[in-house]
Protein backbone atom coordinates (compact mmCIF):
# COMPACT_ATOMS: atom_id res chain seq x y z
CA UNK A 1 0.00 0.00 0.00
CA UNK A 2 1.29 3.44 -0.68
CA UNK A 3 1.79 6.15 1.48
CA UNK A 4 -0.59 8.24 0.00
CA UNK A 5 -3.24 5.89 0.41
CA UNK A 6 -2.98 5.32 3.88
CA UNK A 7 -2.69 8.67 4.90
CA UNK A 8 -6.25 9.26 2.75
CA UNK A 9 -7.58 6.30 4.41
CA UNK A 10 -6.64 7.38 7.90
CA UNK A 11 -7.47 10.94 7.71
CA UNK A 12 -11.06 9.86 6.87
CA UNK A 13 -11.28 6.70 9.53
CA UNK A 14 -9.73 9.81 12.41
CA UNK A 15 -13.52 11.56 12.50
CA UNK A 16 -14.45 8.33 14.66
CA UNK A 17 -12.35 8.89 17.44
CA UNK A 18 -15.16 9.89 19.68
CA UNK A 19 -17.63 7.74 18.63
CA UNK A 20 -18.71 5.77 21.68
CA UNK A 21 -21.72 4.85 22.99
CA UNK A 22 -23.04 4.48 26.77
CA UNK A 23 -26.03 4.64 28.67
CA UNK A 24 -27.63 5.74 32.53
CA UNK A 25 -27.32 2.58 34.52
CA UNK A 26 -24.56 2.15 37.09
CA UNK A 27 -22.65 -1.38 36.51
CA UNK A 28 -19.45 -2.56 37.06
CA UNK A 29 -16.96 -3.05 40.05
CA UNK A 30 -17.33 1.33 40.82
CA UNK A 31 -21.05 3.25 40.83
CA UNK A 32 -21.85 5.45 38.17
CA UNK A 33 -21.04 8.84 38.85
CA UNK A 34 -17.44 7.79 40.61
CA UNK A 35 -14.58 10.16 39.88
CA UNK A 36 -12.74 8.48 37.29
CA UNK A 37 -9.29 10.35 37.75
CA UNK A 38 -8.54 8.20 40.59
CA UNK A 39 -8.28 5.05 38.05
CA UNK A 40 -5.40 6.49 36.48
CA UNK A 41 -3.90 9.20 38.92
CA UNK A 42 -2.07 12.54 37.62
CA UNK A 43 1.35 11.49 38.33
CA UNK A 44 1.04 7.98 36.79
CA UNK A 45 -0.37 9.35 33.86
CA UNK A 46 2.73 11.91 33.66
CA UNK A 47 5.32 9.26 34.21
CA UNK A 48 3.60 7.24 31.18
CA UNK A 49 2.86 10.17 28.83
CA UNK A 50 6.01 11.79 29.47
CA UNK A 51 4.29 15.62 29.90
CA UNK A 52 4.18 16.86 33.40
CA UNK A 53 0.19 16.83 33.63
CA UNK A 54 -0.74 20.22 35.84
CA UNK A 55 -4.35 19.34 36.90
CA UNK A 56 -6.97 17.56 36.12
CA UNK A 57 -10.65 17.59 35.81
CA UNK A 58 -12.91 14.72 36.79
CA UNK A 59 -16.68 15.19 35.07
CA UNK A 60 -18.66 12.45 37.20
CA UNK A 61 -22.25 11.58 35.64
CA UNK A 62 -24.65 8.52 35.69
CA UNK A 63 -23.81 7.91 32.09
CA UNK A 64 -20.45 8.94 31.58
CA UNK A 65 -17.91 9.70 33.84
CA UNK A 66 -14.34 11.46 32.42
CA UNK A 67 -11.66 12.63 33.36
CA UNK A 68 -9.07 15.28 31.54
CA UNK A 69 -5.36 15.67 31.79
CA UNK A 70 -3.84 19.39 31.30
CA UNK A 71 -0.15 20.37 30.32
CA UNK A 72 0.80 23.73 30.17
CA UNK A 73 -0.79 25.49 27.20
CA UNK A 74 1.58 25.15 24.22
CA UNK A 75 1.74 28.20 21.82
CA UNK A 76 0.95 27.89 18.54
CA UNK A 77 4.71 29.01 17.15
CA UNK A 78 5.44 25.63 19.14
CA UNK A 79 2.73 23.87 17.23
CA UNK A 80 4.04 25.07 14.19
CA UNK A 81 7.69 23.99 15.11
CA UNK A 82 6.76 20.66 16.17
CA UNK A 83 5.04 20.05 12.81
CA UNK A 84 7.79 21.43 10.35
CA UNK A 85 9.92 18.43 12.20
CA UNK A 86 7.64 15.67 11.45
CA UNK A 87 7.60 16.82 8.41
CA UNK A 88 11.47 16.78 8.53
CA UNK A 89 11.79 13.79 9.91
CA UNK A 90 9.82 12.00 7.21
CA UNK A 91 11.79 13.45 4.41
CA UNK A 92 14.81 12.23 6.05
CA UNK A 93 13.44 8.81 6.56
CA UNK A 94 14.15 8.13 2.76
CA UNK A 95 14.53 4.67 2.63
CA UNK A 96 11.92 2.32 1.11
CA UNK A 97 8.76 2.02 2.33
CA UNK A 98 7.46 -0.01 5.53
CA UNK A 99 6.38 -3.57 4.78
CA UNK A 100 3.04 -4.26 5.86
CA UNK A 101 0.40 -6.37 5.14
CA UNK A 102 -2.01 -5.43 2.24
CA UNK A 103 -4.74 -3.31 3.34
CA UNK A 104 -2.78 -2.47 6.47
CA UNK A 105 -2.81 1.37 7.06
CA UNK A 106 -2.20 1.18 10.70
CA UNK A 107 1.57 -0.54 10.18
CA UNK A 108 2.10 1.98 7.28
CA UNK A 109 1.23 4.90 9.73
CA UNK A 110 3.41 3.85 12.30
CA UNK A 111 6.01 3.15 10.04
CA UNK A 112 6.55 6.16 8.50
CA UNK A 113 5.76 8.73 11.43
CA UNK A 114 2.54 10.19 9.23
CA UNK A 115 0.37 9.16 12.29
CA UNK A 116 1.98 11.22 14.97
CA UNK A 117 2.35 14.36 11.78
CA UNK A 118 -1.42 13.81 11.14
CA UNK A 119 -1.75 14.36 15.16
CA UNK A 120 0.56 17.45 14.95
CA UNK A 121 -1.57 18.65 12.32
CA UNK A 122 -4.57 18.45 14.46
CA UNK A 123 -3.31 19.91 17.57
CA UNK A 124 -2.56 23.02 16.26
CA UNK A 125 -6.43 23.81 15.23
CA UNK A 126 -7.25 23.43 18.89
CA UNK A 127 -7.73 25.00 21.82
CA UNK A 128 -4.27 25.19 23.79
CA UNK A 129 -6.07 25.61 26.76
CA UNK A 130 -7.88 22.29 26.01
CA UNK A 131 -6.53 18.67 27.85
CA UNK A 132 -4.17 17.11 26.51
CA UNK A 133 -5.65 13.27 27.66
CA UNK A 134 -8.86 12.29 28.50
CA UNK A 135 -10.39 9.19 30.18
CA UNK A 136 -14.07 8.46 29.90
CA UNK A 137 -16.42 5.73 31.03
CA UNK A 138 -19.66 4.61 30.62
CA UNK A 139 -21.19 2.26 33.19
CA UNK A 140 -23.46 -0.37 30.81
CA UNK A 141 -23.16 -0.65 27.39
CA UNK A 142 -19.04 -0.89 26.86
CA UNK A 143 -19.63 -4.24 24.87
CA UNK A 144 -22.54 -2.40 22.19
CA UNK A 145 -20.65 0.43 22.10
CA UNK A 146 -17.19 -1.42 21.08
CA UNK A 147 -19.45 -3.17 18.86
CA UNK A 148 -20.44 -0.30 17.24
CA UNK A 149 -17.83 1.50 16.55
CA UNK A 150 -15.68 -1.29 14.94
CA UNK A 151 -18.51 -1.44 12.94
CA UNK A 152 -18.51 2.02 11.68
CA UNK A 153 -14.72 2.22 11.41
CA UNK A 154 -14.59 -0.35 9.01
CA UNK A 155 -17.95 0.94 6.84
CA UNK A 156 -15.95 3.79 6.31
CA UNK A 157 -12.75 1.99 5.13
CA UNK A 158 -13.77 -1.10 3.32
CA UNK A 159 -10.95 -3.44 2.65
CA UNK A 160 -8.75 -1.19 4.47
CA UNK A 161 -7.15 -1.99 8.72
CA UNK A 162 -7.36 0.95 10.44
CA UNK A 163 -7.58 -0.45 13.51
CA UNK A 164 -5.93 -3.13 15.99
CA UNK A 165 -7.48 -5.33 18.19
CA UNK A 166 -5.57 -5.69 21.31
CA UNK A 167 -5.02 -8.93 24.07
CA UNK A 168 -4.89 -8.61 27.78
CA UNK A 169 -6.87 -5.45 28.56
CA UNK A 170 -10.47 -6.16 29.68
CA UNK A 171 -12.27 -8.34 27.58
CA UNK A 172 -11.99 -6.99 24.76
CA UNK A 173 -9.91 -3.71 23.48
CA UNK A 174 -9.17 -1.71 20.30
CA UNK A 175 -6.93 0.88 19.18
CA UNK A 176 -8.58 3.18 17.04
CA UNK A 177 -7.66 4.91 13.80
CA UNK A 178 -4.16 7.01 13.82
CA UNK A 179 -3.78 5.49 17.74
CA UNK A 180 -6.44 8.58 18.35
CA UNK A 181 -7.85 6.56 20.94
CA UNK A 182 -7.54 3.37 22.67
CA UNK A 183 -11.20 1.52 24.26
CA UNK A 184 -11.91 -1.43 25.94
CA UNK A 185 -14.31 -2.76 27.89
CA UNK A 186 -14.71 -4.69 31.93
CA UNK A 187 -18.06 -6.89 32.26
CA UNK A 188 -20.62 -3.98 30.66
CA UNK A 189 -18.38 -1.18 31.43
CA UNK A 190 -16.81 1.14 28.37
CA UNK A 191 -13.79 2.93 29.05
CA UNK A 192 -11.96 4.96 26.26
CA UNK A 193 -8.57 6.99 26.01
CA UNK A 194 -8.65 10.44 24.04
CA UNK A 195 -4.79 9.66 22.36
CA UNK A 196 -5.48 12.79 19.87
CA UNK A 197 -2.44 14.73 21.00
CA UNK A 198 -0.07 11.51 21.87
CA UNK A 199 2.77 10.72 20.18
CA UNK A 200 3.71 7.13 19.89
CA UNK A 201 0.51 6.66 21.43
CA UNK A 202 0.03 2.83 20.98
CA UNK A 203 2.79 1.81 23.94
CA UNK A 204 1.75 4.79 26.20
CA UNK A 205 -2.24 3.96 25.87
CA UNK A 206 -1.45 0.35 26.24
CA UNK A 207 0.52 1.47 29.00
CA UNK A 208 -2.32 3.28 30.81
CA UNK A 209 -5.57 1.36 29.75
CA UNK A 210 -3.51 -1.99 31.54
CA UNK A 211 -3.68 0.05 34.80
CA UNK A 212 -7.16 1.27 34.88
CA UNK A 213 -8.44 -1.99 33.85
CA UNK A 214 -6.92 -3.20 36.90
CA UNK A 215 -8.94 -0.41 39.01
CA UNK A 216 -12.46 -1.12 37.69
Amino acid sequence: MSRGVAFASVVTAITWATAVAGSSEAAGGRTAGTDVCGLLPRQEAAEILGVAIERVESKPNAAESTCDYFTAPVSQAARQQDIAKRFLDIARGGGPEPKAAEGDATGVVRGTGMGDLVKSIGAATRDPKGPYFSIAVHWTGGATGLARLKTTIGAQSPGVRTTEGLRGIGDDAMLGPLDTLLMFVKGDVGVTLGLANVPNAREKGIAMAKRIAGRI
